[in-house]
């Protein structure tokens, strides 16, 4: 059982970082497009953070998720308490937010020209 629950955790990971990734990013590209270009409906614009918040919260929690899956299934290392779990998530909010809102603030002040430092990026 402890396998299986290894194995989804695992799948969860790939989710996450293959579906909610792509959407987070494309979510405050949208936003801070419109910013830019002084085109921001007050409604949707809270509607957008709310969901930018989410994807990036679940983004988070599945690298954490599989840590605590994986220590509780290994027979030599301790399980994961509450209390680390909760700075692993907030070190992964850290994480993750920076470097999205980097990408995203290069993507809606150059548009097509933030494929230039992702393939930097991937190539190194």
């Amino acid at each position: 059982m402890l396998q299986e629950d290894s194995d989804a955790t695992f799948l969860r990971l790939f989710e996450a970082y293959l579906e909610t990734g792509p959407q987070l990013m494309l979510q405050a590209y949208i936003l801070l497009h419109a910013v830019y270009n002084d085109d921001v409906d007050e409604n949707l614009a809270k509607v957008q953070l709310v969901s930018i918040f989410s994807s990036l919260l679940s983004l988070a929690w599945a690298p954490v998720s599989y840590y605590r899956t994986v220590r509780l299934s290994s027979a030599g290392k301790a399980t994961m308490n509450w209390s680390s779990t909760i700075v692993s998530v907030l070190w992964q909010l850290c994480f993750l937010s920076s470097r999205c809102l980097a990408l995203s603030l290069f993507a809606a002040k150059f548009n097509e020209w933030v494929f230039v430092p992702l393939s930097v990026h991937i190539v190194v």
